[in-house]
């Protein structure tokens, strides 16, 4: 199984990427082959392939909305255009890349811009932060109509809530494998799985089926880690 990493900074000192560093050597010995879309990544990582995507100087602010256009053009220039073999699993940062299987969400622009309305306008700074983020809950909107992730991990409660008031749904199961009915996701996230339509395949693995309930999933449990079963990688639910 191959597994694409999407963030700009795969490294220790990235708040949202550590779990996932931490856990790359037991993605490993699970056989999985490892890509990575970045612009830095730290040394010594059991990472099969890097791909350094082009930057532009430090952007700061505008960084994140770079990186998802060069990330979102490569995947539709070889996934799409060149019809090259899709990652068994891709894996992003909100807001990166749209066509994904999992996306974790480490922060929430709807809760910061209801706070911006509550704190007023009082300095450049202020309207620099709400235009940045206007910008921000545009891309994420689009993010939300678009993607076709059946897992997303916020980063609390209140992340999680606050995708669920833009349109997202519990539901009353997981998605589940046919031979291991309780595999794969575990941990330390909240999840949130989607199945799209009617549509019975959970992902583009072969093997792996939704559950007959239908649409979407909150899966909450203690800790989280990937894990090979069979040959897919689903949610579940404790």
């Amino acid at each position: 199984m191959k597994l694409l990493i999407v963030d700009p900074n795969v490294s220790l000192t990235s708040p949202s990427m550590k779990g996932v560093v931490r856990s790359l050597p037991r993605f490993k010995e699970q056989g999985f082959e490892i890509e990575v879309w970045c612009w830095y990544c730290d040394e010594g990582l059991p990472i099969d392939r890097i791909v350094k995507l082009p930057a532009l100087g430090r952007l700061h602010t505008i960084g994140g909305y770079v990186f998802a256009l060069w990330a979102r053009l490569r995947s539709w220039w070889l996934f799409q255009k060149k019809r090259q073999p899709r990652p068994d699993l891709v894996y992003t940062i909100a807001w990166y890349l749209p066509d994904c299987d999992v996306c974790h969400v480490q922060f929430s622009p709807f809760d910061w811009e209801l706070r911006q309305r509550v704190l007023g306008i009082k300095s450049l700074r202020d309207v620099y932060e709400r235009v940045v983020n206007l910008v921000t809950l545009v891309m994420a909107r689009h993010f939300l109509k678009t993607t076709t992730a059946r897992l997303f991990i916020p980063a609390s409660d209140a992340v999680a809530n606050d995708l669920r008031e833009e349109g997202w749904r519990p539901a009353s199961r997981c998605c589940q494998t046919p031979t291991t009915p309780r595999a794969s996701m575990k941990g330390c996230g909240r999840c949130i799985v989607r199945r799209q339509g009617n549509n019975s395949t959970c992902c583009r693995v072969t093997g792996c089926l939704c559950s007959p309930a239908p649409v979407t999933t909150v899966a909450r449990a203690s800790s989280w880690r990937w894990r090979r079963s069979g040959s897919c990688a689903s949610g579940t639910r404790r």
